[in-house]
């Protein structure tokens, strides 16, 4: 057993950068890093784990959360729940308008069951973000960056179109890479995934959504149906609970040398991304224990200005920080290789 507290993911954080090669928001990465260490440690080389289980049966919440909504509508003249799902990520975003939310949802056949979600994640930009980043963003979103066949997705049953956006977003930028295949292989143990194998994903695609979530609670339904076929009915149909670990506190409540290093004002205007003021406000409340002020997806974004940091040390140029041993060397680029900002 491995107990993940906030010194586990304090500890572990960097060299979860590191793997990655990536700025991580969610601390349960680390966690998941130290569990295949002691994986490793006790000799076993493969593991299987279940990924795609939630993106193929409708495991998360906010599925469940879409479907309810979307009992409200009436045919395609009568969509209460479009109206609904802007107003709460207007109340999110206020700075947004409600035609920048329109202009979102066109862009990716939406509007989704994660939309809400993204959005609150997304308003760490907002607070975090410098004024020059913002006037560099422009206008821009990243949901402009994924190949999305919308015109084939609006044929699809609306619980299929968020299952799929889960598959080309949550899945493969973070459930894939920092909390699967990039931390086992940083220490040689190598994850499996039979729900990701593609005839479980095509028969997944033709099973009728009811199958999937039936009605506004069974989320997995015919999963666990097929599970209480060889397990005890208590596991079979267990509620899902959340993969948590604590956030930004971790390491911002007490910050070792180097993550004060990270965030110090020298550092932010090096890198040039982020509020300094912002910051050291929000750090300063962890710091004094009030980190419920900030609440989650503050939290989650303030890791990510850490992350962030870091990552920008590692991979984009060094001297922010002196950080602790990695277990490896980060792979660099030549500054010849490297793309040049225009």
């Amino acid at each position: 057993m491995v107990e993940a507290g906030p010194n586990v993911i304090a500890e572990t954080y960097a060299a979860l950068i590191g793997a990655a090669e990536a700025p991580v928001l969610d601390t349960s990465c680390a966690a998941l890093l130290a569990l295949s260490r002691e994986v490793h440690a006790q000799g076993f080389k493969a593991v299987l784990t279940g990924e795609g289980a939630d993106e193929a049966f409708a495991g998360y919440v906010w599925f469940k959360m879409r479907e309810a909504a979307r009992s409200l509508d009436i045919g395609d003249s009568f969509r209460p729940s479009t109206a609904i799902g802007r107003i709460a990520r207007k109340w999110a975003r206020p700075n947004l308008s409600f035609g920048e939310f329109a202009r979102i949802d066109a862009m990716i056949g939406g509007p989704h069951a994660q939309s809400i979600m993204y959005n609150l994640v997304a308003r760490s930009g907002d607070r975090y973000y410098s004024q020059e980043m913002k006037q560099r963003l422009g206008s821009f979103v990243a949901y402009e960056d994924l190949a999305l066949d919308v015109e084939r997705m609006r044929r699809w049953h609306p619980l299929n179109r968020s299952l799929y956006l889960g598959y080309k977003v949550l899945l493969a930028g973070l459930l894939m890479t920092q909390k699967g295949d990039r931390v086992a292989m940083a220490n040689s143990v190598e994850a499996r995934y039979p729900f990701l194998d593609e005839e479980v994903i095509a028969f997944a695609a033709r099973v009728h959504p009811r199958w999937k979530l039936h009605g506004f609670l069974g989320d997995k339904y015919l999963l666990r149906r097929a599970a209480e076929r060889l397990l005890p009915n208590e596991v079979a149909w267990r509620r899902k609970a959340m993969f948590r670990a604590p956030l930004a506190e971790s390491f911002l409540s007490n910050p070792p040398p180097f993550v004060r290093d990270l965030i110090s004002r020298e550092a932010l205007a090096r890198t040039g991304c982020f509020d300094a003021a912002a910051v050291e406000h929000d750090c300063a409340l962890l710091r004094n224990g009030e980190a419920a002020k900030l609440g989650t997806f503050t939290k989650l974004g303030l890791g990510g200005v850490v992350a962030t940091q870091l990552w920008h040390h590692l991979y984009l140029g060094g001297g922010l920080c002196d950080p602790p041993d990695l277990g490896h060397t980060p792979v660099v680029e030549s500054a010849a290789a490297q793309p040049v900002a225009t």
